[in-house]
């Protein structure tokens, strides 16, 4: 049996009062233009944990605490990527466009009045967050 490799990303919802924090990215060669959660690549010996705070501070310039960060939602795509999507409400900074080489702005968004440039999965992500579901799989 041979092993399975998989191309691992996070993101992270950082969520305030029904509204979340998107990003508009740019220059990225995928869903350019659209809003999506900030996130990027697990690093080679890299926790998933210590990768979602890692881009929180590299992409929003804030700082996160491990402890406040929770599992949110597992994206499995096409037999070989994994999407981890965390949540948390509590950070340190004020969150901006700290890459802005790859992302066009960020912008609070309700849960309610998602914008319509969106990508899918992050659609997919917020709808999880609103019934409860916390994985999908696309193939």
């Amino acid at each position: 049996m041979s092993a399975a490799i998989y191309r691992i990303y996070v993101c992270l919802v950082l969520e305030k009062n029904n509204t979340v924090l998107l990003s508009k990215r740019l220059n990225t060669g995928w869903m350019d233009g659209f809003w999506h959660i900030p996130g990027g690549g697990l690093e080679e010996n890299e926790s998933l944990i210590h990768a979602v705070t890692r881009e929180a501070k590299e992409e929003l310039d804030v700082d996160v605490d491990p402890a406040d960060v929770k599992l949110l939602y597992i994206l499995h795509l096409n037999k070989q990527t994994l999407g981890f999507y965390f949540i948390t409400t509590k950070w340190q900074g004020e969150p901006k466009n700290n890459e802005p080489n790859e992302c066009s702005e960020v912008a609070w968004f309700s849960m309610d009045q998602l914008p319509e440039e969106m990508s899918p999965f992050a659609q997919r992500v917020i709808e999880g967050r609103k019934s409860g579901k916390n994985y999908f799989y696309i193939e």
